[in-house]
């Protein structure tokens, strides 16, 4: 269609000569400029199909999935999946031993039915030790890589643009498991990783400047299977 337009408007171009040449020698120009007309409701239809094939070619790309590196190995599910290394040895008990839930619960330091009852299932109450550990743990971690590691510590909004959403790829197969203001066309991040990719999106950074480093604390929403 781009080749058929362009050679369309080369012609339109050569016509619109003609007319001019025909009209210093009074000739007719009836004939020229009716098919320069036709050229162009032509050429106006080809832009608007080209259009559309843009459009869908742009949301087919839009969904296609990062290729995953050449080492990976090919599998059917997580059985497939290969321990590269580890560390450490797995303890052995000689007792039945408890989840962190369990754990939790009985030290009184999350609360998921009090948590249910005011958000919803899957959200927990953090309460006493562990409030206090949730708090301290964040503060450990961005205290940790801004004065150790040399990143730089930065607050991002909890709410982010449609473009920042697209710019790292949660958009548009995720729409539908993200927390959407339609007031504002704003949509909850599900982590820091958001906001903080996007600080310099569509900006030209300069080698020397390079790298940038980035620590944040933010909240998660996200949905997943009715929980945050």
């Amino acid at each position: 269609i781009i080749q058929k337009v362009e050679a369309l408007k080369h012609e339109r171009n050569d016509l619109s000569q003609q007319v001019s040449i025909l009209k210093k020698e009074k000739k007719s120009t009836e004939a020229v400029i009716q098919r320069t007309r036709d050229i162009s409701q032509s050429i106006k239809e080809q832009d608007e199909e080209l259009k559309d094939l843009e459009i869908s070619l742009k949301n087919e790309l839009d969904r296609l999935p990062n290729l995953p590196h050449s080492s990976v190995p090919l599998g059917k599910d997580s059985s497939g999946n290969v321990v590269i290394r580890a560390w450490g040895k797995i303890p052995e008990f000689d007792f039945e031993i408890s989840d962190h839930l369990e754990i939790a619960e009985r030290l009184d330091i999350l609360d998921f039915p009090r948590g249910s009852k005011i958000s919803g299932r899957g959200f927990p109450v953090y309460k006493g030790k562990g409030a206090k550990l949730e708090r301290a743990l964040i503060n450990f971690m961005l205290d940790t890589q801004s004065n150790e590691h040399g990143y730089k510590e930065v607050f991002p909004p909890f709410l982010v643009n449609r473009d920042s959403m697209y710019g790292t790829g949660q958009l548009p197969k995720l729409q539908e498991d993200m927390y959407h203001c339609e007031l504002d066309d704003l949509f909850l991040i599900p982590t820091a990783e958001v906001p903080i990719t996007n600080l310099h999106r569509n900006e030209i950074l300069f080698l020397e400047k390079l790298p940038l480093k980035y620590c944040s604390y933010t909240a998660c929403f996200r949905r997943e299977a009715g929980s945050w």
